[in-house]
């Protein structure tokens, strides 16, 4: 058995080949990212506790070998995915910096500061997976966000008051 804990990113050509040791299982019990689709599966047997995130449209290729589950397993868009775990705020600053739009795969409780607006998510963010808790500090921009979260498994609340220094 080839067991994934932790946190993990990493390529298609993961899942293509069984492990080193010959396992033909592969247990994932943490968080692991695939960034890019894998053309097949090299294990006969896929079992999820934790969370997996696949490139969209590799789910023909990874489900049939599903034994297991009773984490997620969740597809999004691959081009450019960014984890975020635990909490921290972004704030207009952290979207001018990035050069292409990004996925942003939000484990925890995270906090889209005043000075975003709409046009620079619509700019930056292709969409948002979001696992936990997440807030704006300006009411406009839940719609946004709403839309913009392809999967959502908790909520997208307006904060009253944002306390911590924590930056995404």
């Amino acid at each position: 058995m080839n067991h994934i804990s932790g946190t993990m990113k990493l390529g298609g050509e993961f899942l293509e080949n069984p492990g080193v040791d010959g396992s033909d299982i592969l247990l994932v019990t943490g968080e692991l990212l695939i960034t890019s689709p894998p053309t097949k599966f090299g294990y006969k047997q896929l079992i999820v506790v934790g969370q997996l995130f696949i490139p969209r449209g590799s789910e023909s290729v990874i489900t049939p070998f599903i034994t297991q589950s009773i984490g997620e397993i969740i597809s999004y868009d691959h081009r450019n995915p960014r984890l975020f775990m635990g909490n921290g705020r972004f704030g207009r600053e952290f979207f001018d910096y990035l050069k292409e739009p990004i996925t942003m795969i939000l484990i925890g409780e995270f906090v889209i500061e005043s000075d975003v607006n709409a046009e620079i998510l619509r700019e930056k963010v292709v969409e948002i997976i979001q696992m936990g808790v997440l807030k704006a500090a300006d009411k406009k921009l839940v719609p946004i966000l709403t839309a913009l979260a392809v999967e959502q498994m908790n909520m997208i609340q307006v904060s009253d008051k944002l306390e911590g220094e924590t930056h995404g």
